[in-house]
């Protein structure tokens, strides 16, 4: 268990470093190019290419940070009126999650491995496509690691 909670808190520090070091630097391109556009009149597209494709990095390695942290929607209606179902809906919602991250994995492997074989290129940036997309089997990969290790806290408290 020692293992799995060393390693839970390396992922945990990668993603932070991921999404500030993503945002931080989303921020300065947007300034980057409003500064060229306006000051300059000299408008830039590669820094918008760029900014797009961290604001998709952020949202999926932010998706296992916001269920790491419980911050994800959820509709409590049910368990608020039957508090006795809140548990036996708690682990449906993560065995729904651990299949939705499974679906994510499968077929964003799917999609990469397509655009690997198609070889398009990002128009301003000039990089394989596939490079960029690649965001979508590993935010799957990240989701599955929080469920599990979710399911594994869930466990480790029962024990208690």
């Amino acid at each position: 268990m020692a293992i799995l909670r060393r390693s839970a808190k390396v992922l945990e520090k990668a993603e932070d470093s991921i999404v500030i070091f993503s945002v931080a630097l989303a921020l300065i391109l947007c300034c980057i190019q409003v500064i060229a556009r306006y000051v300059f009149n000299y408008p830039l597209s590669w820094p918008e290419e760029l900014g797009r494709y961290l604001i998709i990095l952020i949202v999926y390695v932010g998706a296992s940070i916001a269920l790491r942290k419980k911050n994800h929607i959820a509709v409590d209606i049910i368990p608020t009126f039957f508090p006795s179902s809140r548990k036996i809906l708690g682990h449906l919602s993560t065995i729904s999650g651990v299949m939705f991250s499974l679906l994510i994995i499968i077929y964003g492997m799917k999609f990469v491995r397509s655009l690997m074989i198609s070889g398009q290129i990002a128009i301003t940036l000039k990089i394989p496509i596939f490079i960029v997309y690649s965001v979508l089997p590993l935010g799957g990969v990240l989701l599955f690691l929080q469920y599990i290790l979710e399911i594994t806290r869930a466990n480790r408290s029962k024990e208690t």
